[in-house]
């Protein structure tokens, strides 16, 4: 087997880990599809070499057809999904709503399959049109993951973003130099050899973070965020635990009405019989509660005075004495809003402010302003709090994780608060210090802003 073959079936094997992780995430489909087509390289010249010039003329034409498809799809559609792969990892794209965009880039894949010359055995690309296409789809992969590395703020996904970056984007800049660039003025150009090198690379070096994050009890996955699949299996278990604490309290209440109809109770008998309605009730709003805040939800845009939905949310806070004690400060434009889910993001903002005025504990300052910058409108929260530690900040986002000792906290909110704003397109960064306080900042990019004195624009 030769070496070039070899490293396709290694693409192919990485291809079908890679999907089977996560079926239904679009990070890993595309990345499937990208790791496949890539891999076609090497069947294609295995092919070519053990049928296609073994079956020349006319009865060659099926061969010839099957070499067609594999090359065409390695070297020309290739980009496609790298380009693809790259945006949906980054995240910074809703791929439902711009889904217009993958047939705007498909586009030029099409052109390039329709204008290409079949009538030779080896088909003929337009090189200096797939060059250019190819630079841009590959340079913007591998700016894509760059980026998501570069602009993450937690530093608890940092790591597994920059291993990530550094070992795909050498790699796809690697395949733009030596399969489509220097073939283009040098047509014999063996490139193997320079990108099986690169290949190597990648792979050793994402096994090698493979291991070391497993040995810390954290494995890397190729996801938009390694959150998510903690967020799913949270989900599932929440989903699990509803279902059965629903049938067993069902039980508990058919119990509760035998045993009233079994004769007159006592005063004492009764209200042990209403403790235990009441705890059933507690025990299913709990498990509802849960799996309410880890449900995959709808994002859908409205038009929102920010101003008055935050003293809504404040008022609501005062009304349940969480603000007693607390001086707020509330700075905000009059004339600016936003576009945004009301339902979810007066649900984002309770949680933060709860969080706020929890932490406090009826004594402290609570600001909350908002800040214009060039490409960003900032809405801060800020209190004056006990603050958190580092350590405490790498894991806030994690499914049932509490800084805070109450009983009625799950640890979901902010999970939830993440969730939502990732889906939204919307920043979320979270800065602390001890004994002194900490800041939420949510950053809405310039499109999601606009001025009451000009109307939505």
């Amino acid at each position: 087997m030769n070496m070039m073959l070899l490293y396709s079936f290694v693409l192919t094997a990485a291809a079908g880990v890679l999907f089977f992780a996560n079926r239904k995430g679009e990070v890993n489909r595309w990345g499937a599809l990208f790791f496949v087509c890539a891999s076609l390289g090497g069947f294609a010249e295995e092919f070519k070499s053990a049928f296609l010039l073994e079956h020349q003329g006319e009865s060659g034409w099926v061969a010839a057809a099957i070499y067609a498809v594999l090359y065409i799809s390695n070297l020309v559609v290739t980009p496609y999904f790298a380009l693809w792969f790259g945006f949906s990892y980054a995240g910074k794209v809703d791929l439902r709503k711009r889904s217009w965009w993958k047939w705007v880039t498909m586009l030029p894949i099409v052109s390039m399959v329709c204008f290409t010359d079949y009538s030779q055995t080896e088909p003929s690309v337009p090189a200096a049109a797939l060059c250019v296409v190819a630079i841009f789809y590959y340079l913007g992969s591998a700016w894509m993951f760059l980026y998501a590395a570069i602009s993450e703020r937690q530093s608890r996904f940092f790591t597994n973003r920059m291993f990530t970056a550094l070992a795909v984007a050498p790699t796809l800049l690697a395949v733009v130099l030596f399969i489509y660039m220097i073939p283009l003025f040098q047509p014999d150009f063996s490139f193997f050899p320079y990108v099986g090198w690169f290949i190597a690379y990648s792979f050793a070096l994402g096994t090698s973070f493979s291991v070391y994050q497993g040995m810390l009890g954290v494995r890397i996955r190729v996801e938009a965020n390694p959150l998510e699949s903690s967020v799913r299996a949270a989900h599932t278990g929440a989903a699990f635990l509803n279902h059965s604490i629903k049938n067993d309290i069902g039980k508990i209440r058919l119990a509760a009405e035998n045993l009233k109809r079994l004769g007159p109770l006592n005063e004492s008998q009764l209200e042990q019989l209403k403790l235990l309605q009441r705890s059933s009730n507690h025990l299913l709003e709990m498990s509802q509660r849960i799996l309410q805040q880890l449900r995959e939800m709808e994002w859908e845009e409205q038009f929102v005075h920010v101003k008055p939905l935050m003293q809504q949310v404040l008022s609501q806070s005062k009304m349940n004495s969480k603000a007693d004690g607390i001086e707020i400060h509330l700075e905000m434009d009059e004339q600016l809003a936003v576009f945004a889910d009301p339902v979810h993001f007066a649900e984002v903002l309770t949680n933060l402010i709860s969080n706020a005025l929890e932490a406090m504990n009826h004594r402290g300052t609570l600001r909350i302003r908002m800040k214009k910058t060039r490409r960003k409108l900032l809405l801060l929260i800020e209190d004056t709090g006990p603050g958190m530690t580092r350590k405490e900040l790498d894991r806030i986002f994690e499914p049932y994780y509490s800084t805070k000792s109450s009983q009625s906290n799950y640890g979901l909110g902010l999970t939830y608060c993440y969730q939502v704003l990732r889906k939204a397109g919307i920043g979320f960064e979270i800065g602390s210090v001890p004994q002194k306080g900490t800041t939420v900042t949510l950053l809405f990019p310039n499109k999601k802003v606009v001025s009451l004195q000009e109307g939505p624009t």
